[in-house]
């Protein structure tokens, strides 16, 4: 089976989970497949490192890189924008005299949802398009956020937009993927047979390792505080919980893998507690999970599976999260993790881990348990390869009946 992957936007070494998720499935597939070859934007050439890229994956052949800074939104606009004004705009963009060279693959991966006009584009029966997550969905969720007047409107329209040009465009498509069931449902009033749900999967060495836990309490807390709705929730939890918790254990000490030092009222809050540490980068973030007392995880908002979130109940220590951080991610409230809404229900549920370790042991077994079931790479790849096994053959199948 030959399998090409067209990816909106990717980084090597990995800077975001999103990134890193998206090549360990990639690696993956390419050791049960004949020729797997990438074709890739990236925001700067800096941030793919070809050489290393090659080392680290010999099994994939990397086609071409093109640099392309701009947003996810402004792609897809003006993507559609050449779509129907001058289709031929789409081989200067990628840099490719023709396309023909796609007629040799037995499927054709896009990923990202820039790259939905391309697919119709091409429209091809054996095309897998995956925006990963709902688009528009992201969308009207963040105009909550946005206080700003000027970009709450431009967010709107985005919005609208978005939307419409899913509506009108999704059922043209043989396969959409989403990684979250919940994503999936939004497009319910689309009235769509087309849709598949395949986790995100974390490799399967995460699940063999075995890290003891740390003596002393310590709670992680884990987001790129650059987002908006993640600063937010981290700011409000140490305004709103911090003070109760740290009450009750003086010693325990708070992480936050942020991704960036703190700024703003962020800083202000927490500048001179010497409880709480900010660390922008980890070189082993699961294993200081693994060592943790406890995982926070204050998402505000958001769409799709978080890859952290998978992480942190793979390490088998008791993960306390938002609804969007657990979004999509079907665990059982109080037996694999807990569910918070308010600021209560977390101090509630952090006291009953900090206060039992049995309990913490228990939960945080139960959360790995679950996490392997439905997230391991084993059987994450298998559904994908079935996925691809079957798109193969019904495009052999249409050429078939078309001699």
């Amino acid at each position: 089976m030959k399998i090409i992957y067209f990816l909106s936007n990717i980084t090597y070494p990995p800077l975001e989970g999103a990134h890193e998720q998206t090549l360990n499935v990639i690696k993956e597939i390419s050791l049960h497949s004949n020729s797997v070859e990438l074709f890739v934007f990236v925001k700067k050439l800096s941030e793919f490192d070809m050489d290393l890229f090659f080392k680290d994956n010999p099994n994939i052949k990397v086609i071409k890189v093109i640099e392309d800074s701009n947003s996810y939104s402004f792609r897809l606009f003006f993507y559609f924008l050449i779509l129907l004004v001058n289709r031929k705009i789409f081989f200067n963009i990628f840099d490719i005299k023709n396309f023909d060279f796609l007629k040799s693959y037995d499927v054709i991966h896009l990923e990202g949802i820039p790259l939905l006009p391309f697919a119709l584009f091409l429209n091809k029966k054996n095309i897998v398009f995956s925006p990963i997550d709902a688009w528009s969905l992201r969308q009207k969720r963040l105009l909550k956020n946005e206080s700003n007047i000027i970009k709450k409107f431009f967010r709107f329209l985005n919005y609208k937009l978005s939307y419409y040009i899913e509506y009108k465009n999704f059922n043209k498509l043989n396969s959409i993927h989403f990684v979250s069931k919940d994503d999936a449902k939004y497009y319910n009033n689309f009235k769509l047979n087309n849709i598949i749900n395949i986790p995100v999967a974390l490799p399967d060495f995460y699940f063999s390792r075995n890290i003891e836990l740390d003596n002393s309490k310590t709670i992680v807390l884990i987001g790129d505080i650059r987002v908006n709705y993640i600063y937010e929730g981290i700011y409000l939890f140490f305004k709103n919980n911090y003070p109760e918790v740290q009450k009750n254990f003086s010693q325990i000490k708070f992480i936050v893998v942020s991704k960036s030092i703190p700024f703003g009222k962020l800083k202000d809050l927490t500048i001179n507690n010497k409880n709480i540490s900010f660390l922008p980068w980890v070189d082993d973030l699961y294993d200081l999970c693994c060592k943790s007392t406890a995982i926070v995880l204050n998402d505000l908002n958001g769409t799709g599976q978080k890859n952290r979130t998978i992480m942190s109940l793979a390490s088998g220590r008791p993960v306390l999260g938002t609804n969007f951080a657990f979004q999509g991610i079907e665990i059982n409230n109080a037996e694999h993790g807990y569910i918070y809404k308010i600021d209560n229900e977390l101090n509630v549920s952090l006291m009953k881990v900090l206060n039992d370790p049995i309990l913490a042991d228990k939960i945080g077994i139960a959360g790995k348990k679950y996490a392997y079931t439905n997230f391991s790479m084993h059987s994450v790849s298998k559904q994908w390869l079935s996925l691809y096994s079957n798109i193969a053959k019904r495009e052999v199948y249409a050429v078939s009946r078309s001699l």
